[in-house]
Order: C-alpha cells, then sequence, then structure tokens
C-alpha cells in the first residue's frame, strides 16, 4: 500500500470524529515518526563508514540529499523517506526485503532503483551503466538519483579525481537531456549539477593554459 494512501485510509476512518486542524496534526506526526525511522536506520547501517571525498562519517551523505530535496520543496513521503535510505542496499548489509519489511514497499522500491550494481558498472563502465540506468527510471527515482549526484558533485573542486566525475557527470546530464523527457524538477537540479561542473571547467583550463 503507498504510504500516502496507508495515511489516507488511517486519517479517513477518523474524519468524521475529528477537526482538520487535529487530522493534519496526525498526519504530520506519522510523517515525521516515519523520517527518524529512517534516520535511524540510516545511522545505523553506515556507522562507522567514511566518504572517500572528504572523509566525513559516511551519513552525512543521505542527509545531505535530503537537504537537498527539501530545498527543492520536495513533500512525497515516499522519496523523503528513501533520501536516507538510498545507499543502505548498496553500501550496507541491510536487503530489499528488510527495507520492506521495515519500511513499506515503495520505498524499498525506491531505494533498489536508485542501488548501482558494481557487476554490471565492471561490463560496460560507471557512466554508460548509471546513464542507461537513468533513463529507465521513474521521474521519482530520477529525482532522487539526480539529487545525490548534487552532493557528490559539490565538492568536486576538493576531488582528486574531479575530472572523472566531470567528464562522466557531463556525460550523464547531456545524455539525460537527448534520451528522456525530463520533468521541471529534473532540470532545476540539472541545472544546479551544472552550476558546479561549470566551476571545475573553468578550474581545468585555467590549469591548462599555465601548464
Amino acid at each position: 500500500m503507498r504510504f500516502d494512501n496507508y495515511l489516507n485510509d488511517i486519517t479517513t476512518r477518523i474524519d468524521d470524529y475529528i477537526q482538520e486542524d487535529t487530522l493534519n496534526e496526525i498526519k504530520s506526526i506519522l510523517v515525521e515518526m516515519s523520517l527518524e525511522q529512517a534516520i535511524d536506520f540510516a545511522e545505523l547501517m553506515h556507522k562507522g563508514q567514511i566518504r572517500k571525498g572528504d572523509k566525513k562519517p559516511y551519513v552525512v551523505h543521505p542527509k545531505a540529499v535530503y537537504s537537498i530535496l527539501k530545498s527543492f520543496r520536495i513533500k512525497d513521503r515516499v522519496l523523503l523517506v528513501a533520501a536516507w535510505l538510498h545507499d543502505t542496499i548498496e553500501d550496507t548489509t541491510a536487503t530489499y526485503n528488510i527495507l520492506k519489511r521495515k519500511f513499506n514497499i515503495e520505498v524499498a522500491n525506491l531505494v533498489k532503483a536508485v542501488s548501482s550494481s558494481k557487476k554490471e558498472i565492471d561490463k560496460v563502465g560507471k557512466a554508460e551503466y548509471l546513464l542507461n540506468k537513468m533513463i529507465q527510471m521513474s521521474d521519482n527515482e530520477l529525482t532522487l538519483k539526480l539529487a545525490d549526484r548534487l552532493h557528490n558533485v559539490t565538492d568536486i573542486m576538493s576531488m582528486s579525481n574531479g575530472q572523472k566525475t566531470y567528464e562522466q557527470t557531463t556525460y550523464i546530464l547531456q545524455g539525460l537531456r537527448d534520451k528522456r523527457n525530463l520533468k521541471k524538477i529534473h532540470k532545476k537540479i540539472i541545472r544546479a549539477i551544472e552550476r558546479y561542473l561549470n566551476k571545475w571547467g573553468e578550474k581545468y583550463a585555467e590549469a591548462t593554459q599555465v601548464s
């Protein structure tokens, strides 16, 4: 059952007995409970993990992806919960079935959809793999994946592999423009990504001229 439908089912049953303000408060509480569970789960599963780029605790990444979605005024509850969990299948011992049981099937499906297969990446290369995957994603899945990519390029200026990230991301974004219909939110996030890419491009061009 969709999380939104679950909330509506609960609140519809009691709608005749309480005022609208109280009903909205109950909905907010249920959403916050689910988010709190996701935060706790992400912190537990990513405990001890360190990000390669900035060497910070890994959990700062899902927190940042969640914050990015909020900054773009995303309100979809499933998407916001999945933001905290989006790397748990790929990078921890969490499984699809665990997420389905602990949260719901929608959250589990979304996290699974944005998780990468190292085996498939080895076959075709990361850029090609991600592009092909993102072309086939649902709108929500692509929104989450782009928010993930946006945070990954925010520290491109200090990356040792900044040029590789620049080339890979540029290839993916161009492919998305050419091969799929992009929604307004996708275009907004892509423009934000490209602002960071442009900074790196300028830095790389200056370094090339100097050398």
